[in-house]
């Protein structure tokens, strides 16, 4: 029989740790005045850890009293102390520390090559999702410069891909590298008003640089100028000035027209112009029609400003009842990892024009709710838009209920709207309608409740590109 003594040793060493008892090696850890000494054990740091197996072997390090100094500058004490007792203790307590300080770990033991903690740090970061997202930039960051966290890349990865707005959202929104501002401008899932996403470059362009920050746009010299332009060129092409109104484009880009390159500004005011006398691309919808999409795309991006003319969005026909059926399984076969959509109904006899907004993938793979706060579901009103409701989110937690036996549906309990699709009917199915989750109900209170849908469309959202 074998006894196991385990938390005898390693209350033992951790012992030998706070005495520093035999200690021959002296670890200067952090820079002024975050600074701390610690006095360890090489033959014990050895043991454990390949990194100083290796640094404390070599002919090159430095003694002192019969004491090997050893320098760690670019570690802060509360992080090494950290990385010490699990070299020690065999014990990692990370419970108190917040997301930055864990990130800090996980670099420390990276470098210090200690792979058997990543798994570990790595599932307990991601067991607290809100914290992830709160600190979401730096997270992106060290995932972006550690590509072997694998789960923490992954997390980032879908999190982008489901939102990309999320990051432009961000206090900490400067703080992204030059190449994950381009990526996030190149997702076509990106719902934001383009002015808006010209602002934010700007923005991040200006925190690049002191003196930019510093400076008034009015009192910039043409070395300013330069030097923004060198720093945003690449996202220029990426921004469809072609929807931005004019107010906001002789307020907000007109007096920035030294950042643009040779006759780019002139090539983005002569498609402003063109823009104008274009009509809207022809929708491919049974239900709905462009002053329909006009009034969907101000609630999407909060912009009252849209015409049928300068609509930011197009809605790509995904799914259609009359013509894949009414079954869930057509619909998360269509529907599913599409990014965000927009769902259309029509109710049975009265003609109702109801739906909803999905920011974030549908997903039979699981069945629970799925959180975001920039869901919505709505009411078309008459067909001249007159009583349209919009409903925003009220509780982000039950936004979405993902559940492959289902269609569409928004909000908790019985839902505030639901599509209760079948197996393969082709001629409708049943809706249900009950204010939970969102602010207001979408249906009269006399037809809240059972309906019946004789029509459905989902649509996948995508932005416009020049």
């Amino acid at each position: 029989m074998t006894f196991d003594f385990h938390f005898l040793l390693s209350r033992d060493y951790n012992k030998l740790l706070d005495s520093s008892a035999y200690s021959d090696v002296i670890i200067q850890v952090g820079q002024e005045p975050d600074y701390q000494e610690f006095k360890v054990h090489s033959l014990v740091l050895r043991a454990r850890s390949p990194y100083f197996n290796a640094a404390l072997s070599s002919e090159w390090i430095r003694k002192q009293e019969n004491m090997i100094i050893f320098n760690k500058p670019n570690m802060s004490p509360e992080v090494f102390e950290i990385i010490l007792k699990y070299v020690y203790g065999g014990c990692l307590r990370l419970q108190g520390h917040d997301v930055p300080a864990i990130l800090s770990v996980l670099t420390a033991a990276d470098e210090l090559c200690l792979i058997d903690i990543f798994d570990v740090v790595e599932d307990y970061l991601l067991q607290d999702l809100d914290k992830l997202l709160k600190h979401f930039i730096q997270v992106q960051r060290f995932a972006t410069q550690h590509h072997h966290f694998t789960k923490l890349h992954a997390f980032c990865a879908k999190t982008i891909e489901q939102d990309p707005s999320i990051v432009f959202q961000h206090e900490e929104f400067n703080l992204i590298t030059q190449d994950t501002l381009i990526s996030l401008l190149k997702h076509d899932n990106l719902t934001m008003r383009e002015i808006d996403l010209w602002n934010k470059v700007i923005e991040w362009g200006k925190a690049q640089d002191s003196c930019l920050l510093s400076t008034e746009i009015e009192n910039w010299t043409n070395e300013n100028y330069l030097k923004l332009s060198s720093l945003i060129q690449p996202c220029i092409q990426l921004i469809n000035f072609s929807l931005i109104n004019k107010d906001d484009f002789l307020e907000k880009v007109a007096p920035l027209k030294p950042v643009f390159k040779d006759d780019s500004y002139k090539q983005i005011l002569d498609n402003h112009e063109l823009q104008k006398s274009l009509r809207s691309k022809e929708i491919d919808s049974n239900l709905i029609n462009s002053k329909h999409i006009t009034l969907i795309c101000s609630w999407l991006i909060n912009d009252n400003n849209i015409t049928e003319q300068n609509i930011p969005f197009e809605f790509q026909l995904l799914l259609r009842g009359s013509r894949d059926g009414f079954g869930f399984k057509v619909f998360h076969e269509l529907c599913d990892y599409k990014g965000p959509t927009i769902t259309i109904l029509r109710v049975h006899n009265s003609g109702e024009l109801l739906g909803g907004y999905n920011p974030i993938n549908w997903d039979s793979s699981k069945k629970t709710f799925s959180k975001t706060n920039r869901s919505f579901i709505f009411s078309l009103g008459d067909k001249n838009l007159q009583n349209a409701i919009y409903s925003k989110i009220q509780d982000p937690d039950e936004a979405i209920y993902q559940n492959r036996g289902l269609g569409p549906s928004f909000g908790g309990g019985n839902s505030d709207l639901k599509l209760y699709l079948g197996l393969e009917e082709s001629y409708g199915c049943r809706g249900f309608c009950h204010k939970k989750s969102y602010e207001t109900s979408i249906m009269k209170k006399s037809n809240e409740n059972l309906f019946w849908v004789d029509e459905y469309e989902v649509f996948k959202i995508i932005k416009k590109t020049l």
